[in-house]
Formats: C-alpha cells, structure tokens, sequence
C-alpha cells in the first residue's frame, strides 16, 4: 500500500519543487482597494476638511488590518462595526442591518447618500468575513506525511517526498530543515495540498528531516514529524 501510495505521488510531482493545488482560503476582502476607492471618490461628497477626513478613515482601515493579520477579530470587528462604518454611512448597524443604540450616526463624514450606500455594502462585507461568531475555527493541524526514496548509500542517498495536506482551513506556514539546516520557509496561505521533494545528504552517516506545518485559521495549530535515515558507504565504486 505503501510503495502505491509513493507511486501516486511521484507521478504528480512537477520539475519544480513543489507541486500545489486547491484554492486560496484567507480574507478575501481587498482593504487596500477599499482605501483606493475612498481616497479617489469626490470630495464634494465629504465634509470638510475632506482630504484630512479620507487620511484619518484609511489610517483606521490600516489599524484594521493589523487586527485582522494578527486574528483579534473580536477587536477587528468592533472597530469597523463602532468607529468606521457609522463614520462611513452614517448608520449604526451590524452587517444584518441590526441597529446599535439608536441605529443612525448624525456626524457622519460622508454627505452624499449614493457613496454612503457603497461604504454601506462594503463594511457590511467586511464585517460579514470578520465576525468571530461565524467563523469556525479549525482545530486540526495539517496532516505531515514523510516517505523515503533511495538506496541509503552514499551513490544512491536518494530523497524524501513530503505531503502536507488540510482540508478544512488549508496549510499556513511551512519549515521543513534538514540536519538543523532550513530548506524550506514558506506562508501557503490557505492551500490544500503540497509536496515536496528533498534531497538526502550523500555523506555517510546519519540525516533527520524535520518538517512543521500549521493550519490557515485565525488561531494555527501545529504539528510536527521527523525522519532519520542512514547512509551508508557503498560497496560499488561511485560511477566516473
């Protein structure tokens, strides 16, 4: 089952490294357009000072970000939900339309009723993405798989294939070391599946592979797995 199972993986792999598949499942919502569209939309439609108030609004989108980067959604959420969105629309609403206090914000920055209902649309998407009550958190860290290919000699050191696989909240960050020495560090960002194909030193003696892989949710988990294999000196002379 085993030799099968390798069998299948080697055909899939590319002439690159890695070969990856499946879909990117990280926060979809472009706050850095969303900014854009503030900065270029027309001045008439903002109360004065008008630039002053579009640089403090993407300065707290950007406070926003940071918030959501680091998974404090709790605080992400109440910032655009109390401080952005009534500055934005003039409501005080969840993204259901869901009153707060009185349900109408008088000070809002934005005159004009057509780009409030844009602003409206979009923190109500924002919000939607980020509310941790509907978010389910995945509390699986990625399956690691590590198979050896090779002669265990120094002619034939052959190599490992590593598989990384989650199907619930995608593969997060990725480290996979040989013998202490870092071969690969990378953030996947959500995928499904990857895997990897790494070389095993042809010196003699004793070589560990050590991998690390977290899920893609807002709080990782981990886990790890290792390997050791054992070159040994060929009895055959290494070819010319």
């Amino acid at each position: 089952m085993t030799f099968l199972i390798i069998c299948l993986f080697l055909t899939t792999l590319s002439l690159n490294n890695s070969f990856t598949v499946a879909a990117n499942k990280e926060f979809t919502f472009d706050l850095e357009e969303f900014k854009n569209k503030i900065q270029s939309s027309d001045e008439v439609c903002w109360k004065k000072p008008a630039q002053n108030r579009k640089n403090t609004i993407c300065n707290k989108i950007s406070v926003l970000q940071e918030l959501i980067e680091e998974g404090n959604l709790e605080d992400a959420y109440d910032k655009l939900l109390y401080d952005i969105k009534p500055k934005l629309t003039g409501l005080k609403t969840d993204e259901n339309e869901q009153p707060w206090g009185n349900g109408i914000f008088k000070r809002s920055w934005v005159k004009c009723s057509n780009l409030q209902e844009e602003f409206q649309t979009d923190c109500n998407l924002i919000l939607h993405e980020i509310n941790p009550e509907t978010i389910v958190d995945d509390d699986t860290a990625p399956f690691i798989g590590i198979y050896y290919i090779g002669g265990n000699d120094n002619i034939d050191p052959g190599y490992w294939i590593v598989k990384i696989e989650d199907y619930q909240s995608g593969i997060g960050e990725v480290q996979i070391s040989v013998d202490g020495n870092l071969e690969v560090s990378e953030n996947l960002n959500g995928l499904d599946l990857i895997l990897y194909e790494i070389f095993v030193p042809s010196t003699v003696g004793f070589h560990t592979i050590y991998v690390l892989a977290t899920n893609h949710d807002f709080t990782p988990d981990i886990d790890t797995k290792s390997m050791t294999v054992e070159i040994r000196e060929s009895p055959l002379p290494e070819p010319l």
